[in-house]
């Protein structure tokens, strides 16, 4: 009884993992290393334009609230 279920564990342990190494291969063939470091760089030159922006608006921001602070404080 014992050995029948350790074989059914064992049997399942090996079906599940080889479904999960086959879905982790990548759909597309392996760039060489050049290739991937300029697609990374592009990626980080996209992002950190996203976070100039972001910071650009959160200082506007910071700004409107300041002036709201003087103008509430002068009335």
């Amino acid at each position: 009884m014992k050995r029948r279920t350790l074989a059914y564990y064992t049997a399942g342990f090996f079906l599940m993992s080889t479904a999960c190494l086959n879905s982790q291969w990548p759909a597309t063939p392996l760039k060489s290393p050049t290739e991937s470091l300029k697609a990374v760089k592009a990626a980080n030159a996209d992002f950190i334009e996203q976070q100039k922006k972001t910071l650009d608006t959160l200082d506007d921001i910071s700004a409107a609230a300041d002036e709201i602070r003087i103008k509430g404080k002068r009335t």
